[in-house]
């Protein structure tokens, strides 16, 4: 699902959908829980309580749900546990644009809507270092 280009392709729906979804996953993911934490737009609606906050001024919204991942998970056979946890609510990886697996994403067509659940993790460089690029995220 692209980016939506507009603040106005957010809607509440959608947002609850992504919302709920991060409970459910969250709630099957039991000692998996410690190696990650939510980042991307659920985290306002944590952070803020949107409903002491001016209209002009409350979040958007989101229509997925990202998960930054530990950089403590080093070994395949744990980022495959979460993965497999997903699978058994329905989840299946996503594609790229080529139809092709993709290893940190997964969907699930819930209310006739693809909800996509994002893993997370800082950019590396090839000799194992943090770059040092402020706020940036980049897929498992």
């Amino acid at each position: 699902m692209p980016d939506p280009k507009s603040i106005l392709e957010y809607t509440p729906e959608t947002t609850d959908l992504a919302e709920r979804t991060l409970l459910e996953v969250w709630s099957s993911l039991g000692d998996y829980k410690k190696h990650l934490v939510l980042v991307g737009g659920l985290t306002p609606r944590y952070l803020v309580n949107q409903s002491k906050v001016a209209d002009n001024n409350k979040h958007c919204g989101t229509i997925d749900v990202d998960l930054g991942i530990s950089l403590a998970v080093r070994t395949l056979k744990t980022y495959e546990g979460i993965a497999e946890a997903l699978k058994k609510q329905g989840f299946m990886p996503g594609k790229n644009e080529k139809g092709n697996d993709q290893k940190h994403s997964f969907v699930n067509a819930i209310n006739g809507h693809n909800v996509i659940v994002d893993f997370l993790t800082l950019l590396f460089n090839t000799r194992g270092r943090l770059i040092p690029k402020c706020g940036r995220w980049r897929t498992v």
